[in-house]
């Protein structure tokens, strides 16, 4: 009889876990908005990091060179074709402003012509002008190109970045 005492007892705890086990449950759809939400927050700021990922892989390929008005010398201007060596050769007053002669050393093989160029001056760099230039830029060549920065004051020119943003043809020789 002590069996089937104890086989009555484990079944009588079996169905009392499986009562309490049926028992009213509690809803799991109160605490999803919450986990819901920064989840949300999480998306929108990795997808900010991306745009400013993707920003900075696109400035990558176009960076503008800082010319040194003073001290004369060489910087760099990257495009997506290459990079372009840029100096400062003269610098003129011209009317409430200035003119500036720049050689351009095209450091590619490929023949490149017309150009969109941006030009920033000033002492945060904050004065922009486009031009678009029609140019012939030859491998291994340096074009002369003159531009002007109006209005300027000396001390608004003392460095300036000029950036290659579209060129117009290229061509390669065979």
């Amino acid at each position: 009889m002590t069996s089937q005492r104890m086989v009555f007892a484990t079944g009588l705890f079996a169905l009392f876990c499986m009562v309490l086990g049926c028992g009213r449950q509690t809803s799991t759809t109160a605490q999803s908005p919450v986990k819901k939400e920064p989840l949300e927050q999480k998306v929108d700021r990795l997808q900010r990091e991306l745009y400013v990922l993707k920003a900075q892989v696109d400035n990558l390929n176009n960076t503008p060179a800082y010319v040194d008005t003073v001290d004369k010398g060489y910087a760099i201007a990257q495009t997506e074709y290459g990079a372009f060596a840029v100096s400062c050769s003269t610098l003129s007053p011209y009317l409430d402003g200035y003119k500036v002669s720049v050689d351009v050393g095209n450091l590619t093989n490929a023949m490149l012509r017309g150009a969109k160029i941006r030009l920033h001056w000033g002492e945060d760099l904050s004065k922009i002008k486009e031009f678009r230039v029609v140019n012939t830029f030859p491998p291994g060549r340096i074009t002369k190109l003159e531009l002007i920065m109006t209005p300027a004051k000396p001390e608004e020119i003392k460095t300036f970045a000029i950036a290659f943003d579209d060129f117009d043809q290229l061509a390669f020789y065979r």
